[in-house]
C-alpha cells in the first residue's frame, strides 16, 4: 500500500512519464488484488476506482482480466483473517514468563506459519511460496524474540528452501537467501539471545555443513567467551568437530583448553573418554576416565 501511496504521488513531467507513472501504479495494484491480505476488498475496490479513473473504456477489459485471480485471492483471504485472528501483532518482545495469553499468542503464531506451510495459493513458483513462509517467521519475530526454537525453526526452512532454490537452478537466489540465513542467525546471537547455546551450535552446524570450518571455530570461540555461561557443552561440540575435520590429535588440544578452563564441569571428561574408546579403541573406559579425572587434579 506504502509502494502504491508513493508511486501515486510520484511527480511526473511530460505525457511519456505521465503514462510510466499509471503503468507503475497499475502493476502495483494488479499485483496486491491478487495476493491474500486481510481488507483485500477495500484494495480492490480502489484498483477499480483507479483503471476507471485512467480510462473507463479500458477498465472494464483490465478488471474483468483479473477478477478471477482477485475471487481465488479473496477465497483465501477469509481463511488468512480466520488463521490469524486473535493475533497479536503489536505485541513487543519480552522474555517469555510462560503465561496463558504467552503460550495462547506462540501458539496462533504456530498455526498461521503452519498455514502458510501448505501453500494455500497453490503456486507453482516455490521462491513466492518461500518468500510468503519466510515473512510469516520475520512477523512472529517481532513478537517472539526470545523464542531460540522460533528463531531455529526459521533458520531451517530457510535452509531447506535455499537447498530446493539451488536444485531448480536458481543458484542467484539460493545464494541470496544462504545470505540471510548466516543475517538470521547473527540477528538472534547478536541481539536477544546472546548467551543461547541452540542457536550458536545450529549456526555451527550450519557452517559446517557450508564446509566453512574457519567461521564454525570462530562460532564457537564467541560462544566460550561469553564469560556468565556454563562452557561444557560447547567445548564437547568444539572437540567433536575438530574430531571430524581435523582428527582425534586435535581433538585432544581441545579437551586440554577444556580441562584449563575452570568454568567447565565432568561431563568434558566423559565425552573425551567417550571420543578415545569409540574412535581410539581404548579398551578399558573406567581405567580412562579415571586417568583423564586425576591428570585434571
Amino acid at each position: 500500500l506504502l509502494k502504491i501511496i508513493y508511486t501515486h504521488c510520484r511527480p511526473t513531467v511530460g505525457q511519456y512519464a505521465e503514462n510510466q507513472r499509471i503503468s507503475a501504479v497499475r502493476k502495483v495494484y494488479q499485483r496486491g488484488v491478487v495476493t491474500p491480505m486481510v481488507n483485500i476488498e477495500q484494495l480492490w475496490a480502489e484498483y477499480c476506482a483507479y483503471e476507471k479513473s485512467v480510462n473507463a473504456t479500458l477498465a472494464e477489459k483490465l478488471i474483468a482480466e483479473r477478477n478471477k485471480e482477485y475471487q481465488i485471492a479473496k477465497r483465501i483471504s477469509k481463511s488468512l483473517e480466520q488463521v490469524t485472528r486473535g493475533l497479536n501483532r503489536q505485541a513487543v518482545s519480552v522474555p517469555p514468563r510462560g503465561t496463558a495469553a504467552e503460550m495462547k499468542q506462540l501458539d496462533m503464531w504456530r498455526k498461521y506459519i503452519q498455514w502458510e506451510k501448505t501453500n494455500p495459493l497453490g503456486t507453482e513458483e516455490y521462491a513466492y511460496f518461500a518468500k510468503r513462509v519466510i515473512y510469516a517467521y520475520e512477523q512472529a519475530l517481532l513478537c517472539l524474540g526470545y523464542y531460540p526454537d522460533m528463531w531455529y525453526e526459521a533458520s531451517l526452512f530457510q535452509q531447506q528452501a535455499a537447498a530446493v532454490l539451488a536444485e531448480k537452478g536458481d543458484v542467484k537466489l539460493a545464494a541470496t537467501m544462504n545470505t540471510d540465513i548466516i543475517q538470521l542467525f547473527e540477528r538472534a546471537i547478536g541481539g536477544l539471545l546472546k548467551e543461547s547455546q541452540l542457536l550458536f551450535f545450529a549456526y555451527a552446524d550450519y557452517e559446517e555443513e557450508r564446509m566453512k570450518f574457519d567461521n564454525v571455530k570462530k562460532i564457537y570461540d564467541r560462544l566460550l567467551a561469553i564469560e556468565t555461561a556454563d562452557p561444557t557443552l560447547a567445548y564437547i561440540q568444539l572437540m567433536k568437530f575438530v574430531r571430524r575435520t581435523e582428527g582425534v590429535q586435535y581433538a585432544r588440544a581441545i579437551f586440554k583448553r577444556a580441562r584449563q578452563d575452570s568454568r567447565c564441569k565432568f561431563h568434558i571428561f566423559v565425552a573425551s573418554a567417550l571420543m578415545e574408546y569409540y574412535c581410539s579403541k581404548v579398551l578399558n573406559f573406567y581405567i580412562l576416565f579415571n586417568s583423564l579425572c586425576l591428570c585434571s587434579i
